[in-house]
């Protein structure tokens, strides 16, 4: 079986095993101490299957840099899996978040011709989830269901009625 090589991006305490945990801060178990809004990343080309970033992409100003740097670092057809708050969120409105996140939110980098980004990335998934936190994590079964249905509905007309909690996304890196 073929060890996939993974990152864990801003990883504070919650420490992945056999991956590269990656924080700013110096804690406990941090393999690599590196400030994301610094690029380049102190990592070589192609050296990762899957980058794991969990609620992290929220606080970082310089996102088209480090995003660029994201896609050097992961191999050909590698995965970002990524965790945000929905702009809908009240989560997404505290004092150290600086951008907002919705279902199209990745899609520039499809069409990157038209924006003129330097990478392209494959949007496998943008799922929204009602709740991340346990006590209420049972209503996502009826929730998720009709949040997804038609995101682009939700987004213009419902998020404000049933606000989503958060958005995950899974892109692939195309080379």
């Amino acid at each position: 079986m073929v060890k996939l090589k993974t990152m864990n991006l801003g990883c504070g305490r919650k420490i992945m095993k056999n991956a590269v945990n990656l924080d700013k801060r110096r804690l406990k178990d941090v393999d690599v101490i590196h400030d994301l809004e610094e690029t380049p990343l102190p990592f070589k080309d192609n050296e990762f299957d899957i980058i794991f970033s969990n609620h992290v992409l929220e606080h970082i100003k310089n996102l088209i840099p480090l995003m660029e740097d994201l896609h050097r670092i992961t191999k050909p057809h590698g995965i970002l899996k990524i965790n945000v708050p929905h702009f809908s969120s009240f989560n997404a409105y505290t004092i150290d978040h600086v951008r907002f996140f919705g279902y199209g939110t990745f899609r520039v980098y499809e069409r990157n011709k038209y924006y003129g980004y330097s990478v392209k990335f494959k949007v496998l998934k943008n799922e929204l989830n009602f709740s991340k936190y346990p006590r209420i994590m049972i209503f996502n079964w009826l929730m998720n269901p009709i949040i997804n249905y038609n995101k682009k509905f939700y987004e213009r007309f419902l998020c404000w009625i049933i606000p989503c909690e958060e958005i995950q996304f899974e892109l692939e890196v195309i080379k």
